[in-house]
């Protein structure tokens, strides 16, 4: 499934929807690869283009949940 979902936006639903059916253990080592490329592509993401604001809520969600040490800076490439 993790593999299928291929923009930014269907992994992090994807998590939230595990995370939700009370599945996330079972998904535990694919959510972690999973969050980790949301990380490094919003590293990667200097331009500073314009998101949708569920798409920023979501991921600062997830991020937030999994233990990542999230700030809350309006820009999405502030947020590590």
């Amino acid at each position: 499934m993790f593999v299928e979902a291929k923009d930014q936006l269907a992994k992090l639903e994807l998590i939230d929807i595990i995370r939700k059916l009370g599945l996330g253990d079972l998904f535990a080592e694919e959510t972690h690869k999973a969050l980790q490329t949301v990380v490094s592509s919003m590293k990667n993401n200097k331009n500073g283009e314009e998101e949708e604001l569920y798409m920023t809520a979501l991921r600062f969600k997830l991020l937030r949940l999994h233990g990542y040490d999230v700030s809350q800076g309006m820009k999405s490439n502030h947020y590590l």
